[in-house]
């Protein structure tokens, strides 16, 4: 039911089927519970539907920048790998470099270098599995990006 061997979208030795994604899925899914979180913290923050970040289009703007922003902190504040962080959207390392290019230029903005500063916390704690429920939820005290953040 799973994928496994050459096709498998986790390089490396073998892994364990759940880290791999069902084939008759369309777009994929981060492969760890952290990741998964992650993206919906990402999401819930941007208000867009998680599931538009697995998109294998592009999609909107603010969807596309939702993505990049859980790219980047994949990579930068959980410390995957370029490769890892782009697989975990069907995206390939390139795409993810650029994606960490792109909101690192962004943080000159004060507002998303406020938002990305707040991400980035909420992430080292879940992390440390230091979070609860009410860490996901409270972005209603962060400003959406798309509701001005980047100009």
């Amino acid at each position: 039911m799973f994928k496994t061997g050459q096709n498998s979208k986790i390089s490396g030795s073998a892994t364990a089927p759940c880290a791999m994604r069902p084939p008759d899925r369309k777009g994929h899914k981060p492969s760890d519970a952290l990741a998964w979180v992650v993206t919906g913290r990402v999401a819930l923050a941007f208000g867009v539907n998680p599931e538009y970040l697995h998109s294998p289009t592009r999609g909107m703007a603010n969807v596309a920048l939702a993505r990049q922003v859980s790219m980047y902190l994949l990579h930068v504040a959980l410390g995957m790998t370029l490769a890892r962080a782009g697989a975990a959207f069907d995206r390939d390392r390139t795409t993810a470099a650029h994606a960490c290019r792109v909101v690192e230029d962004l943080r000159d903005n004060p507002a998303f270098d406020r938002q990305i500063s707040e991400l980035e916390r909420f992430t080292q704690r879940a992390r440390a599995g230091q979070f609860a429920m009410r860490d996901v939820l409270e972005s209603t005290n962060m400003p959406h990006a798309a509701a001005g953040a980047v100009s």
